[in-house]
């Protein structure tokens, strides 16, 4: 549920359900899915499981220059 379509299925739940705007159901899932991504990162980098050099290479190819 913390893929892309996780935004599909919380937006209209917040908007529909709780009545609120569309844009706290975005604001909301950002929140989310910063926080669970983020921790899920701390415990692989705590177990030892990232492969940096994979890390780098898309870190760098998403910092490349696009004319």
């Amino acid at each position: 549920m913390t893929g892309i379509g996780r935004r599909a299925l919380m937006t209209p739940i917040l908007v529909m359900l709780f009545r609120r705007g569309a844009g706290a159901g975005g604001r909301t899932d950002l929140l989310f899915a910063s926080v669970t991504k983020a921790f899920g990162a701390a415990m692989h980098g705590r177990h030892g499981t990232i492969d940096w050099l994979v890390v780098r290479r898309l870190a760098l190819g998403s910092c490349r220059r696009r004319d």
